[in-house]
């Protein structure tokens, strides 16, 4: 495509020209190639692209009532992400840091391994190498919980027929108010 093709430069100067040149080309052509997907499993590994998209953040249950009731407005990783929209909020089983309710003030007798909330991420701040914050710009509490099993990644989206049906009926929620 515009003339690029695999020749014998013998100096990074002439290499860069026909670059250029050829880009300069491509810019010009009435109709530039394109990837047009057709199936939503393509879409499923542009995700952190193209919003919105159903995704689950589970986190321990301190942190994750404290985000959906906004009294946490980052949430610190060792991982950038581009998702800059809403995500679902899942309660995990573990209470390895139930001592963090406290902190927030928030009642240690909640309930676990629940889709509780949805937050916004809208930007991914860097604090050090392998030190990320997921800045929450918007956060809701649902008044339904919705009984999953949470996942390991970061970032998971049904796996099933039955828990696409409760990630449909939770984005219902979001997208009341």
């Amino acid at each position: 495509m515009c003339q690029i093709e695999h020749s014998r430069h013998r100096s990074v100067f002439n290499f860069l020209v026909n670059l250029m040149a050829a880009l300069a080309a491509y810019t010009y052509l009435p109709k530039k190639p394109s990837i047009v997907f057709t199936q939503k499993i393509y879409l499923h590994c542009l995700l952190p692209f193209f919003s919105p998209v159903e995704l689950t953040l589970t986190l321990h249950a301190p942190f994750a009532y404290a985000i959906c009731l906004g009294k946490k407005d980052t949430k610190y990783h060792s991982r950038y992400t581009n998702i800059r929209n809403w995500i679902l909020i899942h309660a995990g089983r573990s209470t390895l840091s139930d001592d963090a309710f406290e902190d927030y003030g928030i009642t240690p007798h909640v309930e676990r391994s629940v889709i509780i909330g949805a937050a916004k991420i809208i930007d991914c701040e860097c604090y050090a190498p392998g030190e990320f914050g997921y800045v929450i710009g918007d956060y809701k509490l649902f008044n339904q919980r919705f009984q999953i099993k949470g996942k390991q990644p970061i970032f998971w989206s049904p796996a099933d027929a039955s828990e696409q049906r409760i990630f449909a009926a939770a984005w219902q929620l979001i997208n009341k108010g």
